[in-house]
Formats: C-alpha cells, structure tokens, sequence
C-alpha cells in the first residue's frame, strides 16, 4: 500500500511539473549555453513535503540519472 501512494504522489507530482520540464528541455535544446541552474533554482522554492515531492520528480524528469530516494531540503 505504501509503494502504491508514493507510486501516485510521483505520479501526480510529475504530472504538475511537466510544463517546466518541458521548458527546461526545450532550453536544453536551442541554447548551447544552457544553464540548468536556474530551472532548479524554480524548483528549490518550493516549501514543504510537496515541494520535496515536486523537487523529486521534476530531477528525476530531467536528470540522466537519478535515484528514487531523492531528498532535497
């Protein structure tokens, strides 16, 4: 039951920062000088266990690599 509800949190929390992982992609792609600093930065401003949640799944959306135990606080 416990991996279902963090299964759903990533979900939806996916599914909420899937306008600025586009937008950091797309950034990515037209400018070489691409600084991925302040898309984190957008991210890091979030308080709480929810921004925890958001900050999880917009790394593991954008990063190479990332484990499923991020925690940025």
């Amino acid at each position: 039951m416990k991996k279902l509800l963090k299964k759903l949190a990533f979900m939806s929390s996916a599914v909420t920062v899937s306008p600025l992982v586009a937008l950091c992609k797309l950034h990515q792609k037209l400018d070489p000088g691409f600084d991925f600093y302040h898309y984190g930065y957008i991210v890091g401003l979030l308080p709480g266990e929810i921004g925890k949640q958001l900050r999880r799944a917009f790394y593991q959306l954008t990063l190479e690599r990332c484990g499923h135990s991020l925690s940025m606080e």
